[in-house]
């Protein structure tokens, strides 16, 4: 999704862009927005690093001049390409794991021509202290489009929450399933929704049944419609600390859907009672408080939902992302407010950031 809003958002500035994406990348991924290129992905990262960069000649023959790779999966085929372009580079850092990349990625480019965008302050903190200071290194948020305030939940026990992680069964899921054991007993009409993401979820379903919680639980695999089911939800639950920023978070604040969520010093904007109630641990306790707390007084909900929103129009704006990217894109290439600019976007099949 924040691939969507970033091609949309250029577009709409005239900015000629050209995707490349993985040439079997799901329908419902695919945007037909903009020029586009596609190669065959392997399971292999080599393999998707080559043919990546076998697609120089085409873009070279598009005029493109930057390139900017949005997960850190395709940052070495893009290294590759802006190398052969004679481009300029962006890469994009949303998550702790994307540090391990940074030095090897800078070495292989001029410090002049290479860029980091890092979706949180400790995350640009920690790049700078990797690269020199010739490398410029900024902090833009991903930004997402803010909706109309939506209506308090007025039926107390009619209650849906939706849970969010990455699908795997460790401390953190078994002390919330504990939690729902109790809640589910005390509200049964109660649904909680299990975004599955990458990872299998066998394991919570076996947890799950094991507490007898399968009438209050569902498993929804990454992609069949959990962002509509997100956006009806009345909370949205982070179960775990990931060291990951995630658009749906976003997204939920921007729909005014409460968000708990524990506590990750690598994300700004989980900001305690003003845009989601942070646990410090994962606490079966905190976790029933919490949630009783919630299907009780609809109204807490609804007023940290409120709050959240208030939070996104003043900090994360869609229209601000756009505009702190193409300043971005305009520092590394020299290119003057005339339009069009040409940027290559580059999606891996196996992205999480949009989550």
């Amino acid at each position: 999704w924040s691939f969507h809003y970033l091609l949309v958002g250029l577009i709409d500035e005239q900015v000629s862009v050209v995707q490349l994406v993985p040439q079997y990348l799901p329908t419902d991924e695919a945007n037909l927005l903009g020029q586009r290129l596609t190669w065959h992905e392997s399971r292999l990262a080599r393999v998707n690093r080559y043919r990546i960069a076998r697609l120089a000649d085409s873009l070279r023959d598009q005029g493109v001049n930057l390139v900017h790779a949005l997960d850190g999966h395709t940052w070495r085929g893009a290294v590759a390409l802006a190398n052969s372009t004679d481009s300029a580079a962006v890469f994009s850092a949303c998550s702790e794991s994307d540090l391990k990349l940074v030095a090897g990625t800078a070495r292989l480019m001029n410090p002049s021509r290479i860029g980091f965008v890092a979706s949180t302050e400790r995350l640009s903190w920690a790049i700078r202290k990797i690269v020199s200071s010739d490398v410029l290194v900024e902090t833009i948020g991903p930004g997402v489009p803010v909706v109309e305030e939506r209506s308090p939940r007025l039926v107390e026990g009619a209650f849906c929450g939706v849970v969010c992680g990455n699908g795997e069964c460790d401390d953190a899921y078994e002390s919330l399933l504990d939690a729902l054991t109790t809640i589910c007993r005390d509200h049964p009409q109660t649904q909680f929704f299990f975004d599955g993401q990458v990872q299998e979820q066998h394991a919570i379903w076996t947890a799950a049944a094991q507490r007898g919680l399968l009438t209050n639980v569902s498993l929804v695999p990454r992609r069949l419609g959990h962002r509509e089911i997100l956006l009806g939800a009345d909370v949205l639950i982070h179960p775990q600390a990931l060291g990951r920023s995630r658009s749906i978070t976003l997204q939920a604040m921007a729909h005014g859907v409460p968000v708990v969520a524990m506590q990750d010093p690598c994300l700004d904007y989980l900001v305690d009672q003003q845009t989601a109630w942070v646990m410090e641990t994962a606490d079966t306790d905190q976790w029933i408080s919490c949630l009783n707390s919630l299907i009780s007084e609809p109204g807490l909900g609804w007023k940290l939902g409120c709050s959240g929103q208030n939070w996104i129009r003043q900090n994360r704006t869609a229209s601000a992302h756009i505009a702190s990217i193409l300043r971005l894109y305009r520092q590394l290439t020299g290119a003057t407010l005339d339009f069009p600019l040409k940027f290559s976007g580059q999606l891996d099949h196996a992205d999480r950031s949009h989550d």
